[in-house]
């Protein structure tokens, strides 16, 4: 078949497009809002920062906790805060958690605030019904993985404990030694 070939200027319009602020239906402009999280001290959130500037965003929020735990007070102040109509723009979506249930409460509480999520690298758009399917999907995905490397560390302890050797810190001085 044959293909169809998009003028340039009509491409950079398009590209334009993707990351303009609109009016959402209430007539209020919307803000698009960054939120980007790394696990760890050690890590750093540049490459994420980036992606969420490119992505149109006009404040970025970041935060440092593991997507494990659900306690994350910068997320839950942000999500507080957005109004109608806005965007939440994450890099990926397991910056959002790696527990199924606790993102899908978060997405049912943007929903019903009428709040869009876009994810830069999943090629997730809430407002589009392939990015719903998409969502879903990445979720699954990011459960299963977070299940298996709890599995491999647990089987990796149990085989340690069998050959003698306990996890922790080794025990302080005493005064016999």
């Amino acid at each position: 078949g044959a293909s169809i070939s998009l003028p340039a200027n009509l491409l950079a319009f398009l590209d334009i497009m993707l990351t303009w602020p609109y009016l959402n239906k209430a007539g209020v402009r919307q803000m698009i809002i960054g939120y980007a999280r790394v696990s760890t001290n050690h890590q750093d959130t540049e490459l994420q920062m980036m992606a969420l500037k490119a992505a149109g965003c006009e404040q970025i929020h970041e935060e440092r906790a593991s997507g494990r735990n659900t306690n994350r007070p910068v997320l839950r102040k942000l999500v507080n805060a957005l109004q109608p109509g806005d965007e939440l723009v994450i890099w990926k979506l397991d910056r959002m958690g790696r527990n199924v249930l606790y993102v899908l409460l978060m997405l049912q509480t943007l929903v019903e605030k009428k709040v869009n999520i876009r994810s830069i690298t999943d090629a997730v758009d809430m407002s589009s019904a392939s990015g719903r399917y998409n969502f879903r999907n990445i979720i699954n995905i990011a459960q299963y993985e977070s299940d298996l490397n709890s599995e491999r560390t647990l089987a990796g302890l149990a085989i340690a404990r069998s050959k003698g050797r306990f996890g922790g810190r080794r025990p302080k001085f005493t005064d016999e030694h």
